[in-house]
């Protein structure tokens, strides 16, 4: 680890903290403060190396349990640890939600003014946080179970209070689509469609991997005075991770990620690819092979602490079925064929009133999902390039050089042809028409003359020109 006259650095997000002094680093990492997954400078090796790695080969001895406990692997650890609070059917107890009126927003004032309750009761209710949970598993069939912690009813109140009046004033990255007001998993999906590859990571356990110290890092931010930054971090995290179930938790894995979220819409612009995330799905869309964008995206994800759940990521090309956040993007927003036929048949046995009572508010949601999502197609356009066909009809060329001649913009023109914008442009030249015209099988001179048509704007005459010579080819 780097020890000089001037002390120990430690870079975390690409910040740099320090110098500090030997023992006091040792305090922060046994308190937790600082993570395996820190930087620390090597002045001899004159390189950055995690933590984690440096405890191996250096100075401080931890357990074998520390060393496990990786923010890869938080997530099994905080699950075993769930199983054992269920099992255990801690006591379970609620206090009645009683809130005073909303106050006028002021620039700084304290976190008990913000959510209209008394301050001794905000204290209590901040120190005895991590008891007011009731964790339980919700089994999925061939999947592990998923842990939920569940707020009390009053503390539930209080972390919508603060998700209501603090949390939803703070600006996001435009990249974000999850938990955020009118946006979903179609405004997510609708920005890949049509796209040559389609990339997908994931997460691996998102929440059990953001610190007490990244929500702290969010609280700083927020109009309240330092002395309740601790209150709000009590009120929102548990055992040093987002609790999943709590209403703020989204939220605040979304500000957590903004960092993040800027650095891949970074990357992507001006390559050709596309980024969006909805919670802990990223997923990228773009033409050029996806190696290298993929390789950069994992590491900047490593680089912000977290990990990559290999077994949930995925890369799709335009022959497959490319599926982002259960919805299928090759063309069109869509259902999958599976759900489709799903509620094709809840259709049938609503029309012949084949649905009992106590199913039809699923069957009622699931075809109203499905004609939302069709209608999405024509409220949502589509947003950058799409699948650049093989190659362009010279029916379009002609459509598209007709359509310029009459005025209309780019942009019309290739949203109403369904060309990619280098297409639109390709079409101009009269190279790759005559290529085109080549391909269709015309001889030299019939080129020349129907190019020499184009160029003085006798672009229909072009046309019929072209259409006689492919339907006597045909006879």
């Amino acid at each position: 680890m780097s020890d000089s006259k001037e002390g120990i650095y430690i870079s975390r997000n690409g910040k740099t903290f320090g110098p500090y002094r030997h023992d006091l680093l040792v305090q922060y990492i046994q308190d937790g403060l600082v993570l395996g997954t820190d930087f620390t400078y090597l002045p001899k090796q004159k390189k950055w190396e995690k933590i984690a790695v440096v405890y191996e080969q250096s100075f401080i001895e931890i357990n074998d349990s520390d060393i496990e406990e990786t923010v890869s692997e938080r997530g099994e650890v905080l699950a075993q640890e769930l199983r054992k609070e269920y099992e255990a059917e801690s006591l379970v107890y609620s206090i009645e939600s009683t809130y005073s009126p909303g106050l006028q927003e002021s620039p700084i004032k304290p976190l008990s003014d913000w959510l209209g309750i008394d301050n001794k009761e905000l204290v209590d209710l901040s120190e005895n946080a991590v008891s007011a949970y009731n964790p339980f598993p919700i089994h999925r069939a061939g999947k592990k179970d998923r842990w939920i912690e569940a707020p009390t009813e009053r503390l539930k109140g209080v972390q919508r209070l603060i998700l209501d009046r603090l949390l939803i004033n703070i600006p996001l990255n435009g990249a974000a689509h999850g938990f955020v007001p009118k946006r979903s998993i179609l405004t997510h999906a609708s920005q890949h469609r049509r796209k040559r590859w389609v990339v997908s990571l994931d997460i691996r356990s998102f929440f059990p991997s953001v610190s007490r110290e990244r929500v702290r890092e969010v609280a700083q931010e927020l109009p309240i005075p330092k002395e309740d930054i601790e209150h709000f971090v009590n009120l929102t995290t548990r055992n040093d991770h987002l609790p999943q179930g709590a209403p703020t938790s989204p939220t605040l894995g979304n500000l957590v990620l903004r960092e993040l979220d800027k650095q891949l819409c970074n990357l992507v612009r001006d390559i050709g690819w596309f980024y969006t995330r909805y919670a802990d799905d990223l997923t990228f869309s773009g033409f050029k092979k996806p190696k290298d964008i993929l390789n950069k995206a994992s590491r900047l994800i490593r680089d912000d602490g977290f990990s990559i759940s290999d077994e949930k990521s995925r890369i799709m090309g335009k022959e497959q079925r490319q599926m982002v956040t259960g919805i299928v993007v090759n063309d069109k927003l869509a259902l999958s064929r599976e759900k489709r036929n799903l509620v094709r048949s809840m259709r049938y046995r609503l029309q012949r009133g084949e649905i009992p009572f106590h199913e039809m508010n699923h069957v009622l949601g699931w075809i109203n999902f499905a004609n939302h999502v069709e209608r999405s197609n024509q409220l949502m356009p589509r947003s950058g390039s799409s699948v650049r066909p093989a190659r362009l009809s010279f029916r379009k060329i002609c459509l598209a050089l007709e359509m310029t001649k009459r005025g209309d913009k780019p942009e019309e023109i290739i949203r109403s042809l369904g060309i990619s914008r280098s297409s639109y442009y390709r079409a101009k030249k009269s190279s790759y028409i005559s290529n085109n015209l080549r391909s269709a099988g015309l001889e030299t001179d019939e080129i020349e003359k129907i190019c020499s048509l184009i160029e003085s704007c006798e672009i229909q005459n072009a046309l019929e020109l072209v259409s006689s010579h492919t339907n006597s080819a045909n006879m």
